[in-house]
C-alpha cells in the first residue's frame, strides 16, 4: 500500500478476489460500472476470513483517511469496497455507517471553503472537495441502501440551507441551498450527479430539484450555475433521471428549472427557435442576443461601404475569417476535442455541445410532461437551417428524436415532414440525412393521412430510385420505401407498402355488409315453425 510504483495494485487484488471490475463509459469516466460485476465461484473456506481482515485493516482502520486521498490507493479501496458488497452483504451496511460516521469524507476542512455570500461561507467535506477521495464517495454512494442514502442526502445535502438576507433596498431575505451551491464546484458537482443517478423514488428526485432551483452563492438557480460554471453532465443526469423515474410532478419541475436557468419564461405568447437554439449550444438567452446583437453589428458596416474601392478583399477576409470560425469555435465547451470540424455553416449556430444535444433529446421523450414548447421551437427554424440541422453529426438526431418520440405531438412531426419534404432526395444521399428521412417515414405510420404521405415520398423518391439503390446509405432509404416498386407498379406497391390501411378498409367493408345484412333481416319478419 505505501509503494508508490506499483499500480498494477488493483488488478492484482482483482485477479486474486475472483472478480472482475468494468469501467464506465467516458461520460462517467473514473468510476466503476456496478451492473457488470461479475463473479467467479466457486471460493475456498478461508476466502471470507481474509477478506473480513482486508476490510478491517483498510476500510475501518485509521490509516483509511490517508489512503482515501491517495490517487495510488484509493483505486484499491474502491475495489476492495466492491468485493464487499459482493460478497459481505450481511455486514456491508454497517461497513458503510462506520465510514462515513468515522473517517474524514464527511467532516469539514478548513482549507476548502466556498464563497455563499458576501459575508457568508461553507467549508466542504473532504469527500466533496478533494478531488482523489471524491471518486470513492461516488462510489459509496453508488452502494449505499435506500435508508442510509436518503439519511445521507437529507442530512447532507438537503437540510443544509442558508439564510441569507439581501443587503438590497426593498428585497427579502432568501434563503439558499447547499445543493445550488455545490452545483457550481468543479469537484462537488460530481457528488450531485451521482447522488441523481441513485435515486429509486420520484418524489426524493422531485425535492432534489426543487432544491436545484433555490439561489446559490451567485444568486441564482443551481442549474443556471451549473450551466455557467461548465458542469454540463448535471443536466443529462437529471434529463436521464426524470426518464427512469417517470411522474408528470418531476419533468413539470425539471423543465421548469430548465426554462429558468436559461432564461426563459414559463409561458410564451409566441413560439419562436431560440429556445432549442439555447440547448443544443448550452448558452442562456442573454447570450444568444447578445450574440444577435453583436453579429448586426458586425454587418451593418459591410453594407454601408459596398461602394468602396477595394470591398472585394476585404469581404473575401471576412468571409475567410466567419468561416473560420465557424469551423473552429466553441469546441471547449465539448467534453473532449473534436476529430473534426464542428460544421455550424448553415445551421443558424454559433456554437454547439454535444451535452446539450443529449439534453433536448432527453427533454422530446418527456412523455407525462408533452414537451410542447421544445418541439414548437425546433418547428420554427428555417428550411435552409432545417436541411443544415438534417445533415449535421450531431444535429440530426434532435430531428430524429423529435420525429420518432411518442410524445412530440403529430402536428408537430407532420410540420416536420412538410418542411423536409423539398429536400428529400438530397437528404436521403446524405450520412445522416438519410436516418432523418427513416424516421420520417415510420413517424409518419401516425399522420391521419399516411397512406397519402408514404405515397407522396415514393414518388418523390422514384425520381432518382436507380441512384438510391446503388448509394452507399441512400439504398437503405430505398430499401425502406422501394420507390422503384412504386416506379413500376403502384397498385402493387400499395399493396405491399401499406397493408395496415388496406387491412383496415377491408374490415370497414365487411363490417358495413354485416351491418346491412343484420338491417336487413331485422326488417323481413321471420315466419314461426309449424
Amino acid at each position: 500500500m505505501s509503494h508508490r510504483v506499483d499500480p498494477k495494485t488493483v488488478r492484482y487484488f482483482e485477479s486474486r478476489a475472483d472478480i472482475f471490475l468494468k469501467k464506465c463509459s467516458v461520460e462517467e469516466r473514473g468510476t466503476y460500472d456496478l451492473e457488470s460485476v461479475t463473479l467467479c465461484d466457486p471460493l475456498d473456506s478461508s476466502y471470507s476470513d481474509h477478506l473480513t481482515d482486508l476490510v478491517n485493516r483498510l476500510l475501518l482502520s485509521t490509516e483509511f483517511d490517508s489512503f482515501v486521498v491517495d490517487a495510488i490507493t484509493c483505486p484499491l479501496l474502491q475495489c476492495l469496497l466492491i468485493v464487499s458488497s459482493k460478497r459481505l452483504e450481511e455486514n456491508f451496511d454497517s461497513i458503510c455507517s462506520h465510514i462515513l460516521k468515522k473517517s474524514i469524507l464527511l467532516k469539514a476542512s478548513a482549507a476548502d471553503n466556498l464563497a455563499v455570500s458576501a459575508e457568508q461561507s461553507v467549508s466542504l467535506p473532504i469527500g466533496f472537495s478533494n478531488p482523489v477521495a471524491v471518486f470513492f464517495m461516488e462510489l459509496i454512494i453508488h452502494l449505499l441502501s435506500g435508508k442510509l442514502f436518503l439519511k445521507f442526502i437529507r442530512k447532507n445535502l438537503l437540510a443544509v440551507e442558508f439564510p441569507v438576507s439581501s443587503t438590497e433596498e426593498g428585497s427579502t431575505p432568501q434563503s439558499r441551498s447547499l445543493v445550488s451551491v455545490l452545483a457550481g464546484h468543479s469537484v462537488a458537482c460530481r457528488i450531485l450527479r451521482a447522488v441523481v443517478l441513485s435515486f429509486k423514488k420520484s418524489p426524493d428526485l422531485e425535492a432534489f430539484i426543487k432544491a436545484l432551483t433555490l439561489p446559490g452563492s451567485n444568486g441564482v438557480s443551481g442549474l443556471r450555475q451549473a450551466l455557467d460554471c461548465g458542469q454540463h453532465y448535471l443536466l443529462t443526469a437529471l434529463s436521464a433521471a426524470c426518464l427512469r423515474l417517470p411522474t408528470e410532478q418531476v419533468q413539470f419541475a425539471f423543465e421548469k428549472s430548465v426554462l429558468e436557468a436559461f432564461g426563459y419564461t414559463l409561458k410564451v405568447k409566441q413560439h419562436d427557435s431560440r429556445f432549442v437554439r439555447s440547448l443544443v449550444s448550452l448558452r442562456s438567452l442573454e447570450d444568444l442576443e447578445k450574440s444577435a446583437g453583436q453579429d448586426n453589428a458586425a454587418t451593418c458596416p459591410k453594407n454601408t461601404t459596398s461602394g468602396v474601392d477595394g470591398n472585394v478583399d476585404g469581404d473575401e477576409e471576412e468571409t475567410v475569417e466567419e468561416n473560420h470560425q465557424v469551423m473552429t469555435e466553441s469546441s471547449e465547451y465539448l467534453p473532449f476535442k473534436p476529430q473534426r470540424p464542428l460544421q455550424l455553416e448553415g445551421t443558424g449556430l454559433k456554437a454547439l455541445n454535444l451535452t446539450g444535444c443529449l439534453l433536448a433529446e432527453d427533454m422530446l421523450m418527456f412523455a407525462l410532461r408533452k414537451p410542447i414548447r421544445l418541439a414548437s421551437s425546433l418547428v420554427t427554424l428555417s428550411p435552409q437551417e432545417f436541411y443544415a440541422w438534417s445533415r449535421h453529426y450531431m444535429l440530426h438526431r434532435v430531428i430524429e428524436t423529435a420525429l420518432t418520440s411518442p410524445a412530440v405531438p403529430v402536428e408537430r412531426k407532420r410540420q416536420i415532414y412538410t418542411i423536409l419534404l423539398p429536400q428529400l432526395t438530397i437528404l436521403a444521399f446524405d450520412v445522416y440525412g438519410s436516418r432523418v428521412v427513416e424516421a420520417v417515414w415510420r413517424a409518419s405510420a401516425d399522420f391521419p393521412d399516411t397512406r397519402a404521405v408514404r405515397e407522396e415520398m415514393a414518388k418523390t423518391c422514384s425520381q432518382c430510385c436507380d441512384r438510391l439503390s446503388t448509394s452507399k446509405y441512400g439504398r437503405f432509404v430505398e430499401k425502406l420505401v422501394s420507390s422503384r416498386a412504386y416506379l413500376d407498379n403502384p397498385v402493387r406497391w400499395r399493396a405491399t407498402k401499406l397493408p395496415a390501411e388496406q387491412k383496415k378498409a377491408v374490415s370497414n367493408s365487411a363490417q358495413k355488409k354485416r351491418s346491412s345484412s343484420n338491417s336487413v333481416a331485422k326488417s323481413v319478419p321471420q315466419k314461426r315453425p309449424k
